[in-house]
């Protein structure tokens, strides 16, 4: 939770979520999926966000390549 005034706190959250229901919640047939399953294929979303999801902000690099690239730099 932010603190009072300051809503800035939640913003990586935040952005973290709003991809979250953009790009996978939305597409997905709730009857389908088991509680196990979801859990499954969020944590697939979540690798396959971190090493192969491009984006413009990373000089669209995944956020792996980017990492990689700032600590081979410094």
């Amino acid at each position: 939770m932010s603190r009072v005034a300051n809503s800035l706190d939640n913003r990586p959250i935040e952005y973290w979520f709003s991809i979250l229901k953009e790009e996978f919640l939305i597409r997905i047939d709730y009857e389908k999926f088991s509680i196990q399953k979801l859990d499954r294929e969020i944590k697939n979303f979540i690798d396959y966000y971190n090493s192969n999801r491009l984006q413009s902000n990373l000089n669209y690099l995944s956020p792996n390549q980017f990492v990689k690239l700032s600590t081979i730099r410094c």
